[in-house]
Formats: structure tokens, sequence, C-alpha cells
């Protein structure tokens, strides 16, 4: 069985190099692909932090006035990044954003804009008044007002 091992293994290895395989180097991505990772990878970030302030709502995270503060600044950034990531309109099959962002462009911009707002009144709420008094200001987030007509 050795023999076979001492054989093998370095076929195999040789056989990679070979091959043009590269770990380090994957394919590139599409276009499409690369504005729609971008585009998901942004509404996720969003939603963690939107669970944080939402947790600190209801009680089921302990209310913390600088995790709170900096969960809506985070909200207040990544609302503004949305009109350049969703600049392109770029589609895959199974992205969930419906064309209509592209149709309805302003309307698009603007809700994000009124989220963004709202996050630095959130933020600005808890950082002179304190997360306590602020966190109600929370409820005010209606992710249905964009989502409804904009994602499948």
């Amino acid at each position: 069985m050795k023999p076979n091992k001492i054989i093998i293994v370095p076929f195999i290895v040789i056989s990679i190099f070979w091959s043009g395989a590269s770990i380090a180097h994957p394919p590139s991505l599409s276009e499409a692909m690369g504005a729609y990772i971008k585009r998901d990878g942004l509404m996720h970030l969003i939603r963690a932090q939107r669970y944080i302030l939402q947790e600190m709502l209801v009680g089921k995270r302990q209310l913390d006035q600088d995790e709170f503060v900096r969960a809506a600044k985070a909200l207040e950034s990544m609302f503004a990044m949305i009109p350049s990531t969703f600049e392109k309109s770029d589609m895959v099959d199974y992205s969930r954003a419906k064309p209509e962002i592209w149709e309805n462009w302003d309307d698009f911009v603007a809700k994000a804009d009124e989220l963004r707002k709202l996050s630095a009144e959130i933020a600005a709420t808890g950082e002179i008044y304190g997360a306590k008094i602020a966190v109600e200001k929370v409820r005010l987030y209606n992710c249905g007002n964009c989502h409804d007509p904009y994602r499948k």
C-alpha cells in the first residue's frame, strides 16, 4: 500500500497545478452578480443593526446606551449607501429586488433618505436624552414602506 501512496499523492498535486485550478484566484464574478452581492450584503447589514434596536425596544436585549447609539448611527450610514449600492440595475434570477426600483428611482431614493433621517434622529435623541427615551422611536421604522413596492 505505501508504494501506491507515494505515487498517487505527487500525481494528484502535480495534476492540480497543471490543470490551472487555483484556490487563491477564483473565477471573476459577472457584473450583475457583483451588483447583487453588494445589494444583498448591505441589506443584511441593515437587518442586523435593526435587530439590535428592535431587541432593545422589546426587552430581548439589555438597553445599552453606547450600543444603541452606535447601531442607529450605523443605520444612518447604511441607509445613505442605498442609492449608490442600487445604482446598477443589473439583475440575477434569484434577486428579490423588483424592476420598479429603477422605474421609480426618485421615490426609492426618497424612501431610503427618510430612513437615513430617522436613523440620524434616533441616534441624536439617544446621545442627548439617552437610549431609554430614544428607544420608542424605533417603532417608527417601517421597512415595508420600501419592501412592499420594491421587493419580491
